[in-house]
């Protein structure tokens, strides 16, 4: 199973948070934070894991045909997760957001991903006007 990295604690680790001040010194023009939040999404892309905060009853999902595990252990914002068959994760508008797209291409759920160390915190809705809404990739 695949989660995501836990940017808070990681960066709880002193080895991990002199890394993150290191490279803030040697790439002052750079913006650490938000190539942290970028790579959240990525890694949300590729993860076996959905946010634990859903805007609807779980009852919404299950009848989709999602399967949920346990909550990630030492990261209670996420938890095991299986799509649909044919759902795929794809980028959404930015880096905060990604969407759950049916095999027929529409945006069926989407999730919104701060991976920034210090506010860090994810949920997730149930498209309600799916039908109007076709997947077009993402602003980014």
């Amino acid at each position: 199973m695949k989660p995501v990295t836990n940017t808070t604690e990681k960066l709880k680790n002193p080895e991990h948070a002199l890394d993150f001040l290191a490279g803030q010194l040697v790439n002052p023009g750079g913006h650490p934070i938000e190539d942290m939040e970028a790579a959240g999404q990525r890694e949300l892309l590729f993860s076996d894991v959905l946010p634990v905060d859903m805007r609807e009853p779980i009852g919404e999902y299950l009848a989709l045909d999602f399967r949920f595990g346990e909550v990630v252990e030492n990261d209670p914002i996420f938890r095991y997760a299986e799509l649909p068959e044919g759902w795929e994760r794809r980028p959404g508008g930015n880096s905060y957001w990604s969407v759950l797209i049916d095999p027929d291409g529409y945006e069926r759920v989407g999730i919104f991903y701060k991976a920034a160390f210090y506010d860090r915190h994810a949920h997730m809705y149930i498209v309600k006007d799916w039908k109007e809404r076709k997947y077009e990739g993402s602003a980014d």
